[in-house]
Formats: C-alpha cells, sequence, structure tokens
C-alpha cells in the first residue's frame, strides 16, 4: 500500500534493505579486497563467498515480506516472522558488538517490510484494516506496544546507523501514528524527546535526531522548530551539533515550509560555517544542502570567495551536496545553469566593477568544484546532463560561465555515449 507520507516505514525500509545488499557486493567488489600481496587467491574466494552467503540470507529473509497476505495461513506466517526478528533485535540490541548491531539492523528491516507493506503507518487506517483480519491488525498493534522500550528505543542508541533510521521510523509508527493526526499522545511524545537534543552531553544519534525531527516536522505549531534554530546558534557544541543533524533532517522529510521559516534556516546556520569545529560546519553543510537550490546555491557561490577559510571550505561542500541532492544529475546541472543565470541577472542591474569581478571569481571557483560532483555521477547520467550543458550553451551564447562549466565537464561530456546526445542537442537547436 502508499504511503501518504515521504517517510513511511515501507519506504525507510526499501531504502536501508537496498543498502545493506549493496554493501557486500561494494565489499567484495576486486577493487576493495585487499592486494594479492597481502591475502592469497584461496582466502580472497572464500572471503567473496562469505558475502555471497550473506546476500543471500538477507535476501531470503526479507524477500517473504514482499509478498501478498492472501490467506489466514499467510497472516500466521507474518506473526511468526515479526516475533521471530523482534525476538532476535532484543537479544542482541544491548550488545555493543558490531556483528549483533548489524543483526538489528536485519531484523529491524525485516519488522519494516512487513509492517510498511501492510499500510500500518498511512493516514487512512482502513488500507491497513484491509490488508489483514482485525484479529492479526490487534496482535500487530500488541506486538508493536509490547516492544517500543524492549527493541524500538534502544535501538536508537544502536551503533548501527540503519538500525537507528528503521527503529526511529517504527516509534513514531507505535507513538505518534500518522492516521491519528497531531494528538496530545503525538505532544507528549515531542515534548519528552525534545529537551534531550540539549541536555545530553553527547551528540545524539542518528535515529534519535530522525525521531525528533518527524516530530517537530509534523507539529502544527513552530515552536519546537523555533526551539531547535535556537538551539543551532548557541555555544554548547554538542547541543549545536544534536540542533543541526535535527535540522538536516525535518528539511530532509520535505515537508513544506514557509519563505520565512526557509529565511529563518538560512540565517541561523550560514554562520556555523565559520565555526573552528569541523562537525559544526559539516552538520551546517548538511542543513544547507536541503535548502531549495533557487535559494541557497547563489549564496553559496558567493561564500566561495569568502576571506574566512572554514567558511569557504564550507560553502564548497555545501555546493558539492547541494547538487548531488536533486532528483537527477541532469536536474542538477539545470538548478546550477538558473542559480548562474540569477546571479548575472543581478549584475547586470548595475552592480559595480568590483562587486562584478567578485562575483566572476566565485562562479570560476563554483566551475572547478563541478568536477568534484562529476566524480559521483554514473556514466549512464551524462548523456542527459550532455544535452542540459549543450542546450543552455545554445540558449545563452554570450554566458561564459556555461561554457567554462562545459569546459570543466568535457573529460566526462566527451566520451561515449554522452557526446552522441551533444550532437543530437546541437542538431535540435537548430531544428
Amino acid at each position: 500500500a502508499p504511503e501518504s507520507s515521504g517517510c513511511g516505514i515501507f519506504r525507510e525500509s526499501c531504502e536501508r534493505a537496498r543498502e545493506c545488499l549493496e554493501a557486500p557486493t561494494a565489499s567484495t567488489s576486486r577493487r576493495n579486497l585487499p592486494a594479492n600481496g597481502d591475502v592469497d587467491e584461496g582466502e580472497r574466494n572464500g572471503m567473496i563467498l562469505a558475502k555471497s552467503r550473506l546476500v543471500t540470507q538477507i535476501w531470503s529473509d526479507w524477500a517473504p515480506a514482499l509478498m501478498p497476505i492472501k490467506s489466514k495461513k499467510d497472516e500466521t506466517k507474518l506473526l511468526s516472522a515479526l516475533k521471530g526478528a523482534f525476538s532476535a533485535a532484543s537479544d542482541m540490541v544491548n550488545s555493543d558488538d558490531e556483528n549483533a548491531a548489524t543483526g538489528v539492523a536485519h531484523a529491524l528491516i525485516t519488522i519494516g517490510l512487513n509492517l510498511g507493506r501492510l499500510g500500518i503507518d498511512h493516514s487512512n487506517r482502513e488500507v491497513f484494516a484491509s490488508m489483514v483480519s482485525e484479529e492479526t491488525a490487534r496482535a500487530l498493534d500488541e506486538m508493536l506496544q509490547e516492544n517500543v522500550a524492549v527493541v524500538l528505543l534502544p535501538a536508537l542508541r544502536c551503533s548501527n546507523v540503519v538500525a537507528q533510521s528503521v527503529a526511529a521510523v517504527l516509534i513514531r509508527v507505535v507513538l505518534a501514528p500518522e492516521h491519528l493526526g497531531w494528538t496530545e499522545q503525538s505532544e507528549s511524545l515531542l515534548n519528552g524527546v525534545l529537551p534531550l537534543v540539549e541536555e545530553d552531553d553527547k551528540v545524539i544519534s542518528t535515529g534519535f535526531a530522525r525521531l525528533v525531527a518527524d516530530l517537530t516536522a509534523r507539529n502544527p505549531r513552530e515552536d519546537a522548530l523555533i526551539n531547535i534554530l535556537q538551539l543551532c546558534g548557541g555555544s554548547a557544541r554538542s547541543a549545536k551539533i544534536s540542533a543541526l543533524n535535527v535540522l538536516s533532517e525535518v528539511l530532509r522529510l520535505g515537508r513544506e515550509m514557509t519563505d520565512d521559516t526557509i529565511a529563518a534556516v538560512t540565517t541561523t546556520t550560514l554562520p556555523r560555517l565559520k565555526d573552528k569545529d569541523i562537525e559544526s560546519r559539516k552538520a551546517a553543510t548538511a542543513v544547507l544542502a536541503h535548502i531549495p537550490p533557487q535559494t541557497m546555491l547563489p549564496t553559496l557561490i558567493r561564500l566561495l570567495v569568502s576571506k574566512d577559510a572554514e567558511e569557504r571550505a564550507a560553502a564548497g561542500d555545501a555546493f558539492v551536496s547541494m547538487l548531488s541532492e536533486q532528483r537527477s544529475p541532469a536536474q542538477a546541472m539545470q538548478t546550477y545553469f538558473s542559480a548562474l543565470a540569477s546571479m548575472s541577472r543581478t549584475e547586470d542591474a548595475g552592480a559595480d566593477a568590483e562587486r562584478a569581478k567578485t562575483t566572476a571569481d566565485a562562479i570560476g571557483r563554483a566551475t572547478k568544484l563541478l568536477t568534484r560532483f562529476a566524480e559521483t555521477v554514473s556514466s549512464d547520467d551524462w548523456p542527459n546532463i550532455a544535452q542540459v550543458i549543450t542546450r543552455a550553451v545554445f540558449d545563452a551564447p554570450a554566458a561564459s560561465a556555461f561554457h567554462q562549466s562545459m569546459i570543466a565537464l568535457m573529460p566526462w561530456i566527451g566520451v561515449i555515449p554522452a557526446r552522441t546526445r551533444v550532437f543530437d542537442s546541437c542538431i535540435a537547436a537548430f531544428n
């Protein structure tokens, strides 16, 4: 069943499952294995076989969660699988062992896939009711309630980020379900977790940040968000970084924000790019990467020539992150060109020569950073990027910044299959 919100447990579990399935494959690729001088061929093949078996085991646990529930027998299997997953997670969640933490993530993804597929967190409760019998629905609700304190809350502090992430969404499903709207229980949960952002002497976990962010974003009032913004501007290191992480997660959820709220987020976060603490700068960079690019990119580009070295570096990281956060690499380039055009219009409106030179220098540095972005793009995406760049150059032949971008990216555009699309775009421009 499709979720009505963008952070449903099924989507979250699918994304984390994909990460887990890709990780063993990546780690056993030839380039990621130790060199021949360190490991003999037999040991190398043994590592590959072990990882292959792990992927097979993971898949055998998760694949059944994707199958439809058609009978009472299927419901019995579902309950059995969930009981087993909760039991396994309970046995491992308080262990410091890395393998145990991975096991917790494995178990929670199993739970998330099964429950999410049923639409347990859909805003319309009838979706869930139509998927299983009333008896099974009641058993599932009871199972979740029983395991909040035993499994889900401890998992927020698990060393495995995947476990944290899935646990955060499951807690929200149990204690502040979407179909009930914003209730007194939702308010109580938010009031209970929000002070911990400030009171904990350590930076809060990713999972905890996501739980706080989800509740903050759903809160019909903005008092919790205002509190987070105030902490972002504070002097206490842990509280500041924790609050920035929560703010980043709030923006990641994609909930609609007013222009005034976005402006407040930007105003609060930008000064953090000057912080001497690298973790604070990284957290601020993550926040800025989620702000609407048409608002943020011109500002970040201008900061690339800041007199403050930390601010320049952080702005560069935020610039690359923002491009990477777009729906597609081609969309990222289109967004970048729109930002350049906006800056050019501002300069054409009457900027003095010194400011025009500063802007040109900033754009020059942004152009150099495009190569960092390019290194993250897959070969399949380059034809579409080539089309966007070629079209931009033809539409604005006098825009030197567009030409600079094309030159900077030529090592990627000038190879098959991207270079063919360049000529296709040239032909289309004259039709």
